[in-house]
């Protein structure tokens, strides 16, 4: 079996964006697919507020991006 993500980079600014993003991911791949997501450090409370919104609940990850 073939596993698929979807990879996406954002940021505070590109919030709305990202969860517009993700509605059409839930809405336009299979329930196996996963989205992750990457983020600033300095952003991670904001989008942990969507992981934990239940929105697609199981099918995003929000990660953060090391400090540089």
């Amino acid at each position: 079996m073939t596993s698929i993500g979807i990879l996406t980079p954002s940021y505070r600014p590109d919030y709305d964006r990202l969860v517009r993003l993700h509605e059409s991911v839930l809405e336009f791949t299979d329930e196996s697919v996963l989205h992750h997501v990457i983020v600033p450090r300095r952003d991670l409370a904001l989008f942990r507020e969507l992981e934990s919104s239940g929105c697609g609940s199981g099918r995003k990850l929000i990660s953060c991006q090391p400090d540089s």
